[in-house]
């Protein structure tokens, strides 16, 4: 069995291989951007088809590290670097309350909860306009200069 999937492994890489030739590029470019289209549906049924498993909160853990790089740098004029450093621990503190509380939910209800924790940390930073609000921001140049001065 294991020599059949070699042969079909080895044949997908040599079109994967043959392809930006045989294909034209626009065609090219086509099956490449749709490729991950493809892929996140399949991962998702393993993810929560298979597995049973529905988890979103290091997506608000991710959004809380990144908002409070943000935050350090253009509120308490930290450098970035720092801010860096300092914004994992400060997810991580986030995470005790928000785990205490998803993990002690029922088992029907767990996915609720943790989608919910994940949009209450991103309506809670897309209020603050400092941070760029729901539109995003960037770090104020002055910021990033002066931090590359003292490196």
């Amino acid at each position: 069995m294991s020599r059949w999937f070699a042969a079909i492994g080895l044949l997908g890489l040599s079109v994967l291989v043959a392809a930006p030739f045989i294909l034209g590029r626009s065609n090219y470019i086509f099956w490449l951007k749709s490729f991950p289209i493809w892929h996140w549906p399949a991962s998702w049924n393993l993810l929560a088809g298979y597995g049973g498993l529905v988890f979103d909160r290091p997506t608000s853990f991710c959004r809380l590290g990144g908002y409070s790089l943000f935050a350090l740098t253009i509120f308490f004029g930290l450098p970035p670097i720092l801010a860096v450093v300092l914004a994992g621990p400060i997810a991580a503190l986030c995470a005790i309350p928000t785990g205490w509380i998803v993990f002690s939910s029922k088992r029907g209800l767990f996915c609720y909860w943790d989608l919910g924790s994940s949009e209450v940390y991103r309506l809670t930073f897309a209020q603050i306009s400092a941070l760029g609000g729901g539109s995003g921001s960037s770090l104020p140049t002055q910021i990033v200069q002066v931090s590359r001065r003292r490196v």
